[in-house]
């Protein structure tokens, strides 16, 4: 049987299936969520054809505000669901103090402006559509990227109330290191890591 469907109810009752999927599985990843969206399709005949909606996994993690990566150790979306459909078992992700992923209530992301999965905004450019600091409670507690141990400190500070900080070093690009003192102070970027060291030492010693 050949199924020929139109773009637009194509995406219509794709979307309609990933929500229904969602409610179901509220804490699943995204790739979780399209490896459940293509056993259905494979299951239904009436669906043959049917393609994951455009939108729906993370097609990069660049800011769509400044560029940067938000995620420069995790896979995007099409590498992701490729390799789960070639018989990956698991996808070993790296996160880092580097790493900005989070979820945070869906009345902050539509306050920002933005709509489901429209993309990824880094902490700074998400407060700054806000036009203010994100709090604890704005973060969906349970949701498993807000579990994650690790993350930029300024993530860390206003994920978890608790979260101090201290002196760390942002790798920006390849050639461009960040030497902060705090979530919000910066002494610059500097070309090196061990630049952005020796200006984190001197500011040490100046304190001390």
């Amino acid at each position: 049987m050949t199924v020929t469907l139109n773009s637009s109810t194509d995406k219509r009752k794709a979307r309609a299936i990933v929500h229904k999927l969602r409610q179901e599985m509220p804490n699943a990843p995204d790739w979780e969520l399209a490896q459940a969206f293509e056993k259905l399709v494979r299951q239904d005949e009436s669906l043959r054809g049917l393609a994951y909606p455009h939108g729906q996994v993370t097609e990069d993690w660049l800011c769509i505000d400044c560029g940067t990566n938000t995620a420069p150790g995790v896979l995007d979306g099409a590498t992701t669901i490729q390799q789960f459909s070639m018989g990956a078992k698991k996808i070993t992700m790296h996160v880092d103090a580097n790493t900005e992923i989070y979820m945070v209530r869906d009345a902050i992301w539509k306050k920002a402006g933005m709509e489901p999965f429209s993309g990824c905004l880094c902490i700074g450019c998400l407060e700054k559509r806000l036009g203010r600091r994100l709090k604890p409670k704005d973060f969906l507690r349970d949701h498993p990227f807000n579990q994650l141990p690790t993350g930029t400190p300024r993530l860390l500070n206003r994920r978890d109330r608790d979260y101090k900080g201290s002196y760390f070093i942002l790798e920006r690009g390849p050639y461009e290191f960040e030497a902060m003192v705090s979530v919000d102070k910066s002494l610059g970027v500097f070309d090196t890591s061990e630049k952005a060291d020796e200006a984190l030492a001197r500011h040490r010693r100046k304190r001390s």
